[in-house]
């Protein structure tokens, strides 16, 4: 009966976590998502910074240089943020495992 209850416990910790880290999770696929984008946008803009021609037209330059500094400071953006989310989600395994050591 006791070890029926132990593993009643173990199983409601577990849902508890999953329940705690899906919305982490998806966050983290949604931005490694978007930092594939942003790389790819990154190495499209790096491709027509290196292009003479663009030289010779100074308003498509300033948009070119624009759209990658923009790129550039995203890509610093969802990195932190992947960052700190990989953080919560060891933190969170880390409880659980914490928690299910405490199980009696």
């Amino acid at each position: 009966h006791r070890d029926k209850e132990r593993k009643r416990h173990e199983a409601a910790l577990r849902n508890e976590h999953h329940r705690q880290v899906k919305p982490l999770k998806d966050q983290v696929s949604a931005i490694e998502l978007r930092i594939a984008e942003v790389e790819a946008g990154l190495v499209e803009t790096g491709e027509k910074m290196v292009d003479p021609a663009l030289f010779e037209d100074s308003a498509a330059m300033r948009e070119v240089y624009s759209a990658n500094a923009a790129l550039e400071e995203e890509q610093a953006d969802l990195l932190e943020r992947w960052e700190t989310l990989g953080t919560e989600l060891e933190a969170a395994d880390e409880a659980l495992r914490r928690n299910l050591e405490d199980v009696p």
